[in-house]
């Protein structure tokens, strides 16, 4: 590598989380990859290739060395920060004046509060008064607008921005808020800026609905209910299809409803109610969208309406609802005249004017099958402008108007609202139980159509539910959001969580990279998980500052997580106990590693590796591992075994496969992108597979595992199968006759062992893979070295049925004894009753 020690230039601000300069070369006029360093660590890469007329005319070649490099947390790196840059490859340094950044003024805090054509409303907090500061409008990371402002008598402050019109071309722009001297983007968003000369609310009373943001869930709904539409659909029902899709763009007069008649069934456990309260086309527009919607709960129609109402309906109904007539007052009814009035399980009431999406019916009844204490489950419903209805958030004492916001998303319990709920009829018939509760479904949502309607007044859905005892929250962090179904760390990472909620806690989540991962945040807040996530917190920094003061404990996964927020924690939550939870022992795996490989360098990094992960150990009130192995090993650096706890691993139980007649071949998982699993899958093909191939011909390997399927031209064989990653461990564990894991080095507890236990799939296992498991040789296990020993254990395992099946059941009996949630339950209880953590004040 030839290393250029002519590199030049500067670092000119840091605005917004984003370092903006440039740097060249004294010898040619080659673009410069680079690295941010601060303090030491890397925090960030780019290339220097935008032009600046600036530049060129400086004579600095062409002009196209300036860069814009988006940096990585730095309050995590202290009050003082002195920033460097160094060539990407080679590491040289690149000659440039000194640039550092200061935290030692006021902490400021930031929300963008709306955006409104081109008027942009902001608030910016601070921990003192705020003196005079200049706010600045970025908009796809470049300044276009400032504003000074000043109160002196207050701590917050808001005020309006207006953003130049050539930003207003109805494309979605990034848009950032920052203070002028201050290095952090305060806060962010993303918006379509559209060309409106009055103000935004004015404008939506002129634009359809099917135009905003009805728009896309409308067409979400609809493919829904095509997919899943028998392929025997016949004309009639295609005509009722078109004639709802119509009668949803556009009100009809005199329509008669009788085409919907399909959609309905009389003798169905659920009863959905409409209200009528005299304005027929906000009426028809529920009824379509209900008829639209897919759902796979039946359900018949009950359309509620006063006694002068009736006549305007009759001959208009489908033939198959039934009319309800309520005579308790204007516009007003008691819950209990539905249940008294509707023999159903369950009664799901859509206030007339709101549309629903798919399956909304099937998101609020599944709570309730599923747990006896609920009472009543409600949706999401979101008005004309786009604006949340009436969710009162109880814990945090706020109406959030954002349908968006991370606070609103996850399922909780909190009281319920009247424009789209379902309700457990028995849950008044019987004696009202205080443990009765309320449940928020986010994913089921309805939307108001139009800007003003009328809605019907419910009386006594107070006397429904109870809501439970204000509960302590635990915020756990780690590097993102777990990926259900991808790999044992994000197994485990949910499992703990659900722990934590079993005691008794709320959970609250923050990805260290905040990404709103489609799937897998769905995933966790239809579990009562709130996530956090971007724009809505800028960093974690962000959220401990503003949220800190909630949490009674902090749970920290993986040691390049907790080494940066450890400080912080301390300082803004110093109440708050810390949990680190190691994952595994880096240092003890890249140890390992290195002494395999007989790697001179890798032996120093794992050194380097081992103070940083140890010095986080001294630093925390708990250290959580998944084996005593690694235990003893911590114990004997830090001297100390107070603080260090088992972590318990929760498996499900897992139903029956093939009979072993039936099933063939051996199952290898693992991610391609974890070095000990390569290390293993070439043990397995150069020297295991081989043996084998010459002994028993007919017995295959099968590979998979997350990126596994880009290695199949490497090593697909004979016997050899590159499967790759499948969603469900359902295709690993329930066809193949043997599980084999012949890890050479690694650390912490191996999650596909504890798998293949769960399936009652035999293993034959290196000592490694079987750590901490508490599998035994001969017992539960077969235990192999050499490629010798392990040809001869599978051949011995994969022939002889009477120890295939001893093996198999007494793997399926430790993991239900030492792996089960109750077992986890107990031992997380013991934990937190040690460190005096407390669900409820």
């Amino acid at each position: 590598m030839i290393v250029d020690d002519t590199l030049f230039g500067n670092i000119e601000q840091c605005q917004a989380g984003t370092l903006l300069g440039w740097v060249a070369s004294k010898r040619h006029a080659e673009p410069i990859t680079v690295r941010v360093m601060a303090n030491g660590k890397l925090i960030g890469r780019g290339i220097a290739n935008l032009y600046r007329e600036d530049l060129k005319a400086a004579g600095i070649n062409e002009g196209k060395h300036a860069f814009k490099i988006p940096l990585e947390e730095l309050r995590a790196l202290g009050e003082d920060i002195h920033l460097s840059l160094v060539e990407e490859h080679s590491l040289t340094p690149v000659e440039h004046p000194s640039f550092s950044i200061s935290y030692h003024g006021p902490l400021l805090q930031g929300r963008i509060e709306q955006v409104d054509g081109s008027s942009i409303t902001v608030t910016v907090k601070s921990n003192h008064n705020l003196t005079e500061q200049t706010a600045i409008l970025l908009v796809d990371g470049l300044p276009v607008v400032s504003k000074t402002f000043n109160d002196e008598d207050d701590s917050c402050c808001s005020f309006s921005m207006e953003i130049p019109a050539k930003y207003i071309d109805g494309r979605p722009h990034t848009i950032q808020l920052s203070i002028d001297g201050y290095s952090d983007c305060l806060a962010s968003c993303a918006e379509v800026l559209r060309p409106l000369s009055y103000p935004w609310s004015t404008a939506l009373k002129n634009i359809p609905a099917s135009s905003s943001h009805f728009k896309e869930a409308r067409y979400t709904t609809l493919v829904d209910r095509l997919l899943n539409t028998s392929n025997g659909t016949n004309s009639l029902e295609v005509d009722a299809l078109t004639q709802a899709c119509e009668l949803l763009k556009k009100y009809q007069p005199q329509v008669k409803l009788e085409f919907l008649s399909s959609y309905f069934r009389n003798d169905a456990s659920i009863a959905v109610v409409v209200p009528f309260l005299g304005d027929m086309e906000s009426f028809c527009h529920t009824m379509a969208s209900i008829a639209v919607a897919f759902n796979e709960s039946p359900f018949k129609l009950v359309v509620l309406a006063r006694e002068e109402l009736v006549g305007v309906l009759k001959g208009g109904l489908p033939s198959n609802s039934e009319i309800l007539v309520n005579d308790q007052g204007l516009n007003e009814l008691d819950i209990s005249f539905l249940v008294d009035s509707i023999d159903v399980e369950f009664i799901a009431l859509v206030q007339p004017g709101f549309e629903v999406e798919g399956r909304w019916l099937d998101r609020l009844v599944a709570p309730l099958s599923k747990a006896p204490l609920l009472s009543i489950t409600f949706g999401k419903t979101i008005d004309h402008s786009g604006a949340l209805l009436n969710l009162v958030d109880t814990n945090f004492d706020e109406i959030k108007t954002n349908p968006f916001s991370p606070e609103v998303n996850y399922q909780q319990h909190i009281a319920p609202t009247s424009e789209l709920f379902v309700l457990r009829t028995a849950s008044l018939k019987e004696t009202h139980s205080p443990s009765h509760l309320s449940l928020y479904v986010p994913g089921s949502t309805a939307y108001c159509y139009f800007s003003e309607t009328e809605k019907l007044h419910i009386n006594g859905l107070e006397d429904v539910y109870s809501l439970p005892p204000k509960r302590n929250k635990v915020l756990f962090i780690d590097s993102q959001v777990p990926s259900l179904g991808r790999d044992a760390g994000s197994y485990a990472a949910i499992q703990e969580m659900k722990l934590v909620q079993g005691l008794g806690f709320d959970v609250t989540f923050c990805p260290e990279n905040l990404k709103n991962i489609d799937g897998n945040t769905e995933f966790l807040q239809s579990q009562g998980i709130e996530v956090l996530y971007a724009p809505y917190y800028q960093s974690v920094y962000d959220v401990v500052t503003k949220r800190g003061h909630e949490f009674s404990a902090v749970y920290i996964t993986r040691y390049g997580v907790a080494e940066k927020w450890i400080e912080l924690i301390r300082s803004f939550i110093p109440h708050a106990k810390i949990l680190f939870n190691n994952a595994d022992l880096h240092f003890l795996r890249e140890l390992r590693q290195a002494l395999a490989l007989n790697d001179p360098k890798a032996m120093e990094a794992s050194l380097d590796t081992r103070e940083r992960e140890l010095e986080v150990c001294k630093k925390v009130d708990a250290v959580l591992c998944y084996n005593t192995t690694e235990q003893a090993v911590i114990t004997s650096h830090t001297l100390e075994t107070g603080k260090l706890y088992t972590t318990p691993w929760v498996l499900e139980s897992q139903g029956l496969g093939f009979p072993l007649e039936r099933r063939q071949g051996l199952v290898f998982l693992g991610s391609a992108a974890h070095a000990p699993n390569i290390d293993a899958l070439n043990f397995l093909h150069d020297k295991v597979m081989p043996l084998l191939r010459a002994e028993r011909p007919d017995i295959r390997l099968y590979v998979y595992g997350s990126g596994m399927e880009g290695l199949s031209s490497k090593y697909n064989s004979e016997n050899i199968v590159i499967k790759g990653f499948v969603p469900s461990l359902d295709d690993v564990f329930h066809q193949h006759r043997v599980f084999v894991c012949p890890l050479s080095f690694g650390a912490g507890i191996k999650g596909k062992v504890l798998d293949a236990m769960t399936y009652g799939v035999p293993c034959v296992l290196s000592d490694i893979a079987a750590e901490g498991t508490g599998l035994e040789q001969g017992v539960n296990t077969l235990i192999a070295h050499s490629e010798k020993e392990w040809a001869e254990a599978i051949i011995k395992l994969y022939e002889d049925e009477e120890l295939w099946n001893s093996l198999s059941n007494n793997s399926k009996k430790l993991a239900a004894s030492k792996y089960s949630f109750e077992h986890g339950l107990s031992a997380f209880k013991q934990i937190f009753q040690s460190l005096n953590i407390k669900s409820t004040d």
